[in-house]
């Protein structure tokens, strides 16, 4: 798999160490958008930094233990989604995602994780997506509502976020509900 196509404008691309300076570009321009959900971003502070992270999810992705893609819009990368946390035994894994604050609300992260999800489901066999996100998070709520994830419960003082600990809210979505959803 090198991409996934989600629509005329746009696909789901694996992440190349060529890609890092559009990457660093885009994580810099939305830290501070970031910065309340996602733990990482402050540890990215160069083209250095940027290309190592590309590097272990390339080698990540090579030792079949996670998937990372970037959403490219008309060539230019928007934002970045995959799937870690692989727990192959019991088909389960989690998905991720980020987006450029200039293109949120436009349905094109909706687009991209079904993409990812249909993926997940029928190519990679997964039974069971799951999601983890700050419980401050009202998007990525709207996201799992949207999507049929069942919230399975809170994990309290899960991740650190700027030296704070943080509940996260885990949701869950089998393939069987998937299947079901897609026959209505």
């Amino acid at each position: 798999m090198e991409f996934l196509n989600v629509d005329a404008h746009t696909s789901l691309q694996l992440y190349h160490t060529n890609d890092a300076q559009a990457f660093f570009e885009l994580l810099h321009k939305n830290k501070a958008h970031l910065r309340p959900w996602i733990n990482w971003v402050d540890a990215i502070n160069s083209l250095q930094d940027a290309q190592q992270l590309i590097s272990a999810r390339i080698k990540s992705f090579e030792d079949q233990e996670s998937i990372s893609l970037f959403i490219v819009q008309d060539q230019k990368i928007i934002g970045s989604i995959g799937m870690f946390n692989w727990r192959k035994e019991i088909k389960c894994a989690e998905v991720g995602y980020w987006m450029d604050k200039d293109f949120e609300n436009k349905g094109i992260l909706s687009k991209a994780l079904n993409v990812l999800i249909s993926y997940l489901f029928q190519q990679v066999q997964l039974n069971k997506i799951e999601l983890q996100f700050n419980a401050q998070n009202k998007a990525s709520g709207a996201i799992a509502k949207k999507f049929n994830f069942k919230i399975e419960g809170i994990i309290r003082s899960n991740y650190a976020i700027n030296g704070t600990l943080e509940d996260s809210v885990l949701a869950g979505l089998l393939y069987a509900e998937w299947k079901q959803m897609k026959t209505i």
